[in-house]
C-alpha cells in the first residue's frame, strides 16, 4: 500500500513492512518444505529399491552356490563309483559266433512249432542278415498236432521213420515254411545258408540241395 508523508501513516507503513519481513522467511520456509517432500519420498523409495534389489541378490548367489555345491558332491560320488568300477575285474562276457547267434535265435523261432513230438525253428541268413524264419506248423487255420490229429504220434511211430503211410505228417517243416516265407516276399533263398534246430530230413535235404542251401543245425536228433 502507498505510504503518505504523514508520521501516522508512516509509522504504519513500517509495521507493515516490518511484519511482511518477518512472514517472508516462514512462508519461503514452507516453499521449501512443500518443494522438498517429493524428493524426500523419492530418496527413500529408492534406498527401499536398492536394498531389495541387495537382498534378493544375495540369495540368488547363495542359491548358486548351493547349486555348486550338491552338483560338485554328486559329481564326486559319481567319480567314486567310476573308481570302484574300475577298480575291480571285469566281468567275462561271452559273445557267441555267427553260426551260434543263429542257431539260438533259430531255438527262440522253434518255440512257436506246432508239432507235439518236436518243435522245430529255422532261419534263413545271406551276408550275416536274417531274410526268412520258419517253424514246423500247418496252414493258418487248419488242425494241428495240438489239436491232436498227428497221425505220428497216435501210431506211435518211432522217430526217423519216413513219412509215408502210418507215419505221415500233417505239419509243414520248418525248412519249408521258411523257405516259402520268402518266396512269398519275392527274396530269392538260392545259395543262402539255412539255420535249424535239428537235422533236416530227407525230402527237406533234397530241397536245400535244389536250392544249394548250406544247413548248419545242432545234432541233438532228427525229425521226430
Amino acid at each position: 500500500m502507498p505510504c503518505s508523508t504523514t508520521y501516522e501513516k508512516t509509522r504504519l507503513c513500517y509495521e507493515t513492512y516490518r511484519n511482511l519481513a518477518r512472514a517472508v522467511p516462514h512462508v519461503r520456509r514452507l516453499d521449501l518444505e512443500v518443494a522438498m517432500r517429493p524428493l524426500i519420498v523419492w530418496i527413500i523409495v529408492g534406498w527401499v529399491v536398492f536394498v531389495v534389489f541387495i537382498v534378493a541378490a544375495l540369495r540368488w548367489y547363495a542359491k548358486g552356490r548351493d547349486e555348486d555345491d550338491l552338483m560338485s558332491e554328486a559329481h564326486m560320488v559319481q567319480l567314486e563309483a567310476e573308481d570302484i568300477t574300475l577298480d575291480a575285474a571285469p566281468p567275462e562276457i561271452y559273445r557267441p559266433n555267427w553260426d551260434e547267434y543263429f542257431l539260438l535265435i533259430a531255438q527262440a523261432v522253434a518255440s512257436r512249432g506246432e508239432c507235439t513230438r518236436s518243435q522245430v525253428g529255422a532261419v534263413i541268413v545271406r551276408d550275416k542278415r536274417i531274410i526268412s524264419t520258419g517253424y514246423n506248423g500247418v496252414a493258418a487255420g487248419d488242425p494241428s498236432c495240438l489239436d491232436g490229429i498227428c497221425p505220428r504220434a497216435r501210431n506211435n511211430v518211432p522217430r526217423g521213420v519216413p513219412y509215408e503211410g502210418d507215419g505221415a505228417c500233417v505239419a509243414t517243416h520248418a525248412e519249408d515254411n521258411a523257405i516259402h516265407d520268402a518266396m512269398r516276399r519275392q527274396i530269392a533263398v538260392f545259395g543262402s545258408t539255412i539255420y535249424l534246430t535239428k537235422e533236416p530230413c530227407e525230402k527237406c535235404v533234397s530241397l536245400l540241395a535244389a536250392l544249394e542251401m548250406t544247413a548248419v543245425f545242432l545234432p541233438k536228433s532228427r525229425h521226430g
